[in-house]
């Protein structure tokens, strides 16, 4: 298996041409893209958030996905699968994390678009919707959250993982065995949903 690591800053249009064309380099075609990249703020209820940090969070969790599946887009042939990591926070609003649960719910209905759009050409589109997965990501938002009621980590971990019926925290192999399944031959009739993965959090569609 070859593989081929590169730096990419998803906010610099210089950085994404470059990143496309030594991938035009290194394969003629591409069979599957997996949108993942994300930032979350700090807690803010909408009225108090920085208009430059709402900016920030939809240009990278909306805008990053946006201009990857532009790019390559051309380099896909029938067959091909795009998948964009959601949230849970995309179909229930997150208290405090207005900019994220809208650049989400946004991913979500783009990702809807572009399934309706190249369903004729064989270039299927779904979303994974997250809940709580223990990533970096998460970890700083619990730490956060936890200096702000004067908690340990671990107690406001355990108080989240009383949410979950599955009684634990979801882990990144979970999303990525859902990832692989999307962009596999077994999964040649799925297009345009979007697919809980929150251990029961979240039972609605």
């Amino acid at each position: 298996m070859r593989v081929l690591p590169l730096p990419l800053d998803l906010t610099s249009d210089q950085d994404l041409e470059k990143a496309v064309e030594q991938i035009g380099e290194f394969t003629p075609t591409v069979h599957a893209l997996v949108n993942n990249a994300g930032i979350m703020p700090a807690s803010a209820r909408m009225g108090e958030m920085d208009e430059h940090v709402w900016s920030k969070v939809l240009d990278i969790n909306l805008g990053g996905p946006f201009k990857m599946i532009r790019k390559l887009l051309p380099m896909m042939r029938r067959g091909s699968s795009i998948v964009n990591i959601a949230s849970r926070a995309g179909k229930r609003p997150s208290r405090g994390y207005s900019s994220y649960s809208v650049s989400k719910a946004a991913l979500i209905m783009l990702t809807k678009c572009l399934a309706v759009e190249y369903a004729a050409d064989g270039i299927r589109a779904n979303a994974i919707c997250p809940g709580q997965i223990y990533t970096e990501l998460n970890k700083a938002r619990f730490e956060r959250e936890a200096a702000e009621h004067g908690i340990s980590l671990e107690e406001r971990v355990a108080r989240m993982v009383e949410t979950i019926p599955s009684g634990r925290m979801g882990s990144p192999e979970d999303v990525g065995r859902l990832a692989a399944f999307l962009v596999s031959p077994e999964s040649g009739y799925i297009t345009g949903q979007a697919f809980n993965i929150c251990g029961g959090q979240l039972t609605e569609l």
